[in-house]
């Protein structure tokens, strides 16, 4: 869907088809897509701030090779900084260069039918800054 950061002034997703293909089919960060083979792992993980892998992905707090993306204030420091018992985006998000690549979900149970179900979903509002309930400036 619609991201924290999509200005309603720019119309539906569907004026951007191309093909007949929009954003909400085509890429998992707007809720169609999927990465293959990758499943977040742990299923359900969040950061010390309870911010999910679909946070960092549709945030860009990551990159796919497990760096800090374009969204991601040095303010913040480090992904690793707000690892949960140890694992970080980096470790547990697919779409930040983690998860499980072995192509089956933890259970060997796809859940709700692939992956875009765990990575892409919808887990907060607007989420301007980690912990700072999307009021902008703020921090950990």
């Amino acid at each position: 869907g619609y991201g924290p950061r999509w200005a309603t002034s720019w119309g539906p997703f569907a004026a951007y088809a191309v093909n007949g293909v929009s954003a909400a089919v085509a890429c998992c960060g707007c809720g169609g897509g999927a990465l293959t083979g990758c499943f977040d792992k742990p299923t359900g993980w969040a950061d010390t701030t309870a911010h999910g892998c679909a946070v960092y992905m549709n945030e860009r707090w990551c990159t796919g090779d497990g760096g800090v993306g374009a969204g991601w204030s040095d303010l913040w420091g480090s992904l690793r900084h707000h690892a949960t018992d140890g694992v970080s985006a980096a470790d547990a998000c697919c779409a930040c260069g983690g998860g499980n690549r072995t192509g089956m979900p933890e259970g060997g149970v796809v859940a709700g039918g692939d992956l875009a179900t765990t990575t892409t979903a919808a887990t907060a509002g607007s989420a301007d800054a980690p912990g700072d309930g999307g009021a902008q400036g703020g921090g950990l």
